[in-house]
């Protein structure tokens, strides 16, 4: 194998790894948490410093109680995913509910696993 190759081959397993672990971590945090409606209120777009970030303000009634909660994200992968004044799935933990996963995350963590099964495909591939 060649010094590129291996290099190459190293940062798409550290890759791997990384995603593995963030999809473990938001599997993990699913599993005590229980599935509830909330509404997308608002979505602003705040740019700084060359950089453009997404806020998502989502409310939802939980245990008699109305919170908004934020969201916000860098990419816009999935600025046209989310609409004002629909209806999503999100996760809340029943103990603690400062603990949350937004749509988004509820959505797209499953992705995590299927991108890095599919770089651990294609390495397999295309470097041996």
């Amino acid at each position: 194998m060649h010094k590129d190759k291996a290099i190459i081959m190293v940062i798409i397993y550290l890759i791997i790894c990384y995603l593995l672990e963030k999809y473990y971590k938001l599997a993990k945090k699913k599993k005590n948490m229980n599935e509830i409606n909330c509404t997308c209120t608002d979505i602003i777009i705040r740019r700084n410093y060359k950089k453009k970030y997404y806020m998502y303000f989502y409310k939802l009634k939980y245990q008699k109680n109305e919170e908004i909660i934020t969201d916000k994200l860098r990419l816009p992968i999935f600025q046209n995913f989310i609409k004002i004044n629909n209806k999503y799935l999100m996760m809340i933990n029943s103990k603690n509910p400062n603990e949350y996963l937004t749509p988004i995350e509820y959505k797209t963590y499953k992705y995590y696993l299927y991108i890095s099964i599919f770089l651990f495909i294609l390495s397999l591939f295309f470097f041996f």
